[in-house]
């Protein structure tokens, strides 16, 4: 394969999105994963890629470097690995000069091919979202996984090097039967006089606990690790037991009580997302309705012009940019200029239902 494929991340789609190419060339097209259909992965590429010739041909683009800005997408083509290990999409981003970049979503979109200034992200913008994207933590005593999730489905698991197991693997037991104690010390092993014995059986159920506590701890400190620089909630999804040791850490939004293992990743989604989506509706509702609310005051407080948002990203004065479900699935390039100020200045980014949003595009101003 010419190029390490990425799962989709915060920091990956903010990177995609700030870049300043001198030619960005988008390709977003969604995947089959499983059974035949994917053997039709690579004609929707194709198909993509003809888009895309065309667009850079507009752009005055000359055969030869068309080609050559496309090569490691066309050799995508014939990589018959590489169409069987897909997610819901892939993005191919091309730019001259720089490594290609392909990223597999967890989420599905229509086939879009953009040729700018700019990476074009905004049809997965929601997994950028605050109320649209989480995070959802399985744990047993037996090891831990964090995925990614929106309200559409259940993302990839990330690799941030989660504890596998409480048992002994890796640890040194450092219980120590009393056995060879002095003789009013030892376990009922057999007479006092015996100078060496051994016990059979588990370790004492302190021991254990200690151990599932321990490995509570560690699952805790790894998870703080890998989100705090994340933004999303996190969902937990363990039985009673581990949920007690888990809970208070104030590591979560909320969480099933469930065994994980016993779970498909549909149900999986379903029953996090039922727990966290009256409070992701909450807090976008409360979004919405102040950028409204600002919008009607008509104190410059907010806008939905897309010139005078873009002037207010690029100053740092943009503190949310509310975007019409629409708009983000849209082709247009404008949009692409303010997402990418609005993550340059850490905005808020949120995505609402057409009948939900004021204005394709609207935002709050910090000042």
């Amino acid at each position: 394969m010419y190029a390490t494929t990425e799962n989709a991340s915060p920091d990956t789609l903010v990177s995609l999105a700030t870049a300043e190419p001198e030619l960005a060339v988008s390709i977003l097209v969604p995947m089959a994963t499983t059974g035949k259909e994917t053997a039709a992965n690579s004609t929707v590429l194709k198909n993509a890629l003809r888009d895309a010739g065309e667009k850079l041909a507009d752009a005055g683009v000359s055969d030869s470097d068309q080609a050559a800005l496309l090569s490691p997408a066309t050799e995508l083509l014939d990589d018959h690995e590489f169409w069987q290990n897909q997610g819901a999409s892939l993005g191919i981003y091309l730019t001259a000069g720089h490594e290609p970049r392909l990223v597999r979503f967890g989420v599905s979109v229509d086939p879009q091919v953009s040729v700018g200034r700019r990476f074009r992200i905004a049809p997965v913008l929601g997994l950028l979202d605050a109320d649209d994207a989480f995070l959802v933590a399985t744990a047993t005593h037996d090891g831990a996984q964090l995925f990614t999730a929106t309200r559409a489905g259940l993302g990839d698991a990330l690799a941030v090097g989660l504890p596998s197991s409480a048992g002994n693997e890796g640890v040194e037991n450092d219980y120590e039967n009393p056995v060879q104690a002095s003789p009013p010390l030892r376990p009922n092993t057999g007479h006092a006089s015996i100078s060496n014995a051994q016990v059979y059986g588990d370790a004492p159920p302190e021991w254990r606990e200690t151990r599932q506590h321990d490995h509570a701890q560690a699952v805790v400190q790894a998870l703080t690790a890998a989100t705090s620089d994340r933004h999303e909630r996190i969902v937990l999804v363990a039985g009673a037991e581990v949920i007690g040791l888990l809970r208070p850490s104030g590591l979560f939004a909320a969480d099933v009580d469930h065994n994980p293992e016993s779970l498909t990743p549909e149900d999986l989604h379903a029953h996090a997302l039922k727990a966290i989506e009256s409070e992701l509706d909450a807090h976008r509702a409360d979004a919405l309705s102040t950028v409204v609310a600002a919008l009607g005051r008509t104190d410059g407080s907010a806008t939905s012009d897309a010139a005078e948002l873009l002037t207010a990203a690029l100053e740092g004065r943009l503190g949310t940019l509310i975007v019409s479900a629409s708009a983000a699935a849209s082709h247009d390039g404008d949009l692409d200029e303010v997402v990418s100020a609005a993550l340059g200045t850490a905005a808020r980014i949120v995505v609402a239902e057409d009948d939900a949003a004021p204005a394709p595009l609207s935002g709050l101003l910090r000042y």
